[in-house]
């Protein structure tokens, strides 16, 4: 087989797996939800395995195949929230500083993590705007506390509480889904880079994750702009609501490096760990702490520049 069609062959497969990956999450199952969030996977795989060609290929195709077997609103939407971000992570994961045809300094595991979080936030602002994100997520809203008036009739005899509940949730869900798809995003970029460099096919020295996974600083004078913008009215404040959510997840994830940093080799870090992971995932409000921890780790000290560690 010639050479120079491997990266091109590679990366359709691996569109056409990352779209039946996706398209799949049409049937209501838990299986087909499960594959749907590893839908990720076979886009940062080519990137990562075969370079950025395949990479590219890889993100066409699938966005093409989606457009096939689903129409055009699913195939923008996971296009510009999964097939975009995916392909980045894959490309800047890839990319490295040479000197005499040898990588000496690879491109920063925080970097890549800020990079990712753009990415994030862009396509679930522009999707947003594609199918009208306001009037969805109001209807979405106003639908949901309709389900819970019914099975609690005392809260529907209240009109403030409903109202109240509905505003929340309007904000609410712009806010949770760049964070939550960001979160899978990084899993999927995790575990791609575990099987291309064992695999043989990556040349990334292993990353020391709770050392190098932190954002970078220019990352905070952002955010802290995205949060003020909270503030506004109408769609300004359902866009910084997005963006705040997919930036809130990115120091979340670099508060549990620096608890991960922090218990190497201690006697309760096995607890630490359970614990912090258990209530972080069941309630919720324990990520707040590890939001701060994030924050705080980014201001006292930048990502390394290599943010690749052979250990």
């Amino acid at each position: 087989m010639n050479r120079s069609l491997t990266p091109l062959l590679i990366g359709a497969a691996a569109g056409v797996a990352a779209a039946l990956l996706s398209v799949g999450s049409v049937v209501q199952t838990v299986l087909s939800f499960l594959l749907f969030m590893l839908s990720a996977l076979p886009l940062m795989l080519a990137g990562l395995g075969w370079g950025p060609v395949a990479g590219g290929t890889a993100a066409v195709v699938c966005t093409l195949a989606i457009y096939a077997f689903a129409g055009e609103p699913q195939a923008i939407i996971i296009a510009l929230t999964t097939v975009i971000p995916a392909t980045l992570a894959a490309y800047y994961g890839g990319m490295a500083r040479l000197e005499d045809d040898r990588a000496v300094e690879w491109y920063p595991l925080g970097s890549i993590l800020f990079v990712l979080t753009m990415a994030v936030a862009a396509g679930f602002i522009l999707s947003g705007i594609y199918i009208d994100f306001p009037a969805v997520s109001t209807d979405l809203s106003v639908e949901l506390v309709k389900r819970i008036a019914e099975a609690d009739p005392e809260f529907a005899k209240d009109p403030l509480a409903t109202m109240s509940l509905a505003n929340l949730l309007i904000n609410a869900v712009p806010f949770i889904q760049p964070s939550s798809w960001l979160l899978v995003l990084v899993a999927n970029f995790w575990l791609a880079l575990l099987i291309s460099r064992r695999s043989g096919l990556f040349q990334r020295p292993k990353d020391d994750w709770p050392t190098s996974l932190r954002m970078p600083s220019r990352a905070l004078p952002l955010f802290a702009v995205t949060m003020s913008a909270t503030f506004l009215t109408g769609g300004w404040q359902m866009i910084a609501w997005c963006i705040a959510g997919a930036f809130s997840m990115a120091f979340v994830l670099t508060g549990f490096a620096l608890l991960h940093r922090i218990s190497r080799g201690q006697s309760w870090r096995g607890a630490a760990l359970w614990v912090a992971y258990a209530t972080s995932l069941t309630i919720g409000l324990p990520a707040i702490l590890f939001l701060f921890a994030g924050l705080y780790d980014t201001a006292k000290k930048p990502a390394a520049n290599g943010g690749a560690s052979t250990l």
